[in-house]
């Protein structure tokens, strides 16, 4: 346990921000949406934040939305490139707009964490799952793609961003 009161203080503040962790099971999702891909290199957070504006603008091309309050952000990275999709959950994939992208993620159980803090994050809540993991002898799921949950009127405030991570796991 930190000494300096400064540090514990920080302390706090970050398990506050991650106090909720926990697993969950995740029936199947049908998600359309808009996705972007950037070098790990150099990554181009402006190109990443268009995309999201475009999304942002044209989410309400999207038939058949389950919650209208949230989107979800599932992605994947590979060798140098990191693949970034920002998708609301539908009934069904039979209309997808111009430009879009429709796909379905299995049904999996999940490590979940709520997060509430500072941007850039601190604690990364992706750290703090996999040090969870690590305590109750859980492994992720390496070819599932972790979610992101974001509320539309609170994902992100001045300096502070709010959503929900969940990484998929292996069960079984």
């Amino acid at each position: 346990m930190p000494h300096n009161p400064e540090q514990q203080a920080s302390f706090v503040e970050q398990v506050e921000q991650v106090e909720q962790i926990g697993q969950i099971h995740l029936e199947p999702m049908k998600l359309v949406g808009l996705s972007v891909t950037v070098a790990f290199e150099n990554v181009d957070m402006g190109r990443i934040d268009a995309v999201r504006q475009q999304f942002f603008i044209r989410r309400n091309e999207i038939q058949g939305i389950l919650h209208p309050d949230r989107y979800w952000s599932p992605w994947f990275s590979a060798e140098g490139v990191f693949t970034y999709f920002f998708c609301m959950e539908v009934a069904d994939l039979l209309e997808i707009p111009e430009g879009m992208i429709g796909f379905t993620i299995p049904a999996h159980t999940y490590a979940k964490l709520h997060y509430d803090g500072p941007r850039p994050m601190n604690p990364d809540p992706y750290a703090v799952i996999g040090e969870y993991q690590r305590e109750q002898g859980l492994a992720a799921l390496k070819r599932a793609l972790p979610l992101e949950a974001y509320s539309f009127a609170e994902w992100q405030q001045e300096g502070r961003i709010v959503f929900d991570v969940y990484v998929p796991l292996r069960t079984g």
